[in-house]
């Protein structure tokens, strides 16, 4: 996986604005300097982990907030198989289970992975 440098930059811009910061504050919050803050909004500088948790700390964000680089994340939620069958009765549960096992079977034959 690679990471977006970018991305991480642009969500700092945006969590730096929302608060209304200038990057001279947040550079002073998080103990680097203007220009570092700079380049990272712009992703021409990586940032380490132990300055993602300064910045994150400055903004008072979490770390999962200014590292999230905008890639979707999956809704766990809305694909719990246990609450999809939640509403089934026992004959729908039977003929999605057997589905479920043919489609697996498809998967695995046609070495289907990501």
């Amino acid at each position: 996986m690679e990471i977006n440098y970018e991305r991480i930059g642009q969500k700092i811009r945006l969590l730096r604005t929302q608060q209304g910061l200038s990057q001279e504050e947040l550079a002073e919050y998080a103990d680097v300097s203007r220009v570092f803050i700079s380049n990272v909004e712009r992703g021409r500088n990586t940032i380490s982990l132990e300055t993602a948790f300064a910045i994150a700390a400055a903004l008072k964000s979490t770390i999962g907030d200014v590292l999230n680089d905008g890639a979707p994340t999956p809704d766990f939620d809305s694909c719990d198989p246990l609450k999809l069958l939640g509403d089934c009765s026992k004959d729908e549960i039977d003929f999605l289970l057997e589905l479920l096992k043919s489609q697996r079977s498809i998967l695995r034959y046609y070495h289907i992975t990501k």
